[in-house]
């Protein structure tokens, strides 16, 4: 089924299969999922067109970068500081090595 729409909420919602026509021109062709980190500038100017948008795109993007290199204290349980310790960790023996 072939749908030419406007409305974003359906192209994002049912839209597997999508393509921007910008000009009269195929200007991008991908899955919704990818709209969002696309570098198709007329493409992202018609989506996030508002401000709102906008800073919508750039938060999700950070929270994206972030959660794909975390900073090493990210993985440190609270009271614990990364790199502190003062003494090698000690073998639990109900806890045996992976592998083994």
């Amino acid at each position: 089924t072939i749908i030419n729409t406007h409305d974003m909420n359906s192209v994002m919602g049912i839209g597997e299969n999508i393509l921007f026509i910008n000009g009269g021109r195929k200007g991008w062709q991908g899955q919704s999922s990818e709209i969002m980190d696309s570098t198709c500038k007329p493409l992202t100017d018609f989506i996030f067109a508002s401000d709102l948008l906008k800073e919508m795109r750039s938060a999700v993007h950070a929270t994206n970068k972030a959660q794909a290199h975390p900073s090493p204290s990210d993985s440190v349980p609270s009271g614990f500081a990364a790199g502190a310790a003062s003494h090698p960790p000690t073998e639990h023996p109900a806890v045996s090595p992976l592998g083994q």
